[in-house]
């Protein structure tokens, strides 16, 4: 929540650059997700879901449009 409120302060700023503003946006939306995250998955723990939910688990790949090879 913390980290939510410093990004959402720095946004609204006056004077914020675009990169400042750019790496704010995409800081506090990591910290929405992360709030939002209700198990533990790696060193991504949280002490009020210390578990990784089993029907959570599924890997995504993302590719660019158009590329053959999903890696890329």
């Amino acid at each position: 929540g913390e980290a939510a409120e410093v990004a959402r302060g720095l946004l609204a700023g006056p004077g914020v650059g675009e990169e400042v503003r750019n790496l704010a946006t995409v800081a506090e939306a990591l910290a929405v997700a992360a709030r939002a995250r209700m198990e533990s998955r790696g060193s991504h723990a949280r002490r009020d879901f210390p578990e990784p939910d089993p029907a959570l688990r599924a890997r995504l790949v993302l590719s660019r449009a158009g590329s053959p090879d999903p890696r890329h």
